[in-house]
């Protein structure tokens, strides 16, 4: 789970056991889903909000390595960076949100990617 720093959204991870994984995001002050979206064959292995709010990281795991970007307003698909080649263990935006890191499994390595604005 990662929460938005203004504490207006939370997005959750649900494991599909198997199936295709979701990805959530929560409105915090009502309780209610705003937008679901399907991982199709594979499992979400961690998420981050962008500094601002406005951007969702998520990494998937179970043989894929692909970190895809959401819009939070609207759950659409806005890129991914398919280059990483191994477990992402951790995601993480720069402070100015124009940078997003991810540590991977295997030696520790770090990539950085510029992220969109």
């Amino acid at each position: 789970m990662a929460v938005i720093r203004d504490l207006r959204f939370a997005a959750q991870a649900v494991d599909g056991f198997g199936k295709d994984a979701q990805l959530r995001l929560i409105d915090l002050k009502t309780g209610a889903e705003r937008w679901k979206v399907a991982v199709n064959n594979a499992y979400i292995a961690t998420i981050a909000f962008s500094p601002d709010g406005n951007v969702l990281a998520m990494a998937e795991g179970a043989g894929k390595t692909a970190i895809r970007l959401w819009d939070v307003e609207t759950g659409r698909a806005e890129g991914t960076f398919d280059d990483h080649r191994a477990y992402v263990l951790g995601l993480d935006f720069s402070p100015g949100g124009n940078v997003l890191g991810a540590v991977n499994r295997q030696g520790g390595g770090l990539y950085l990617w510029r992220a969109p604005s």
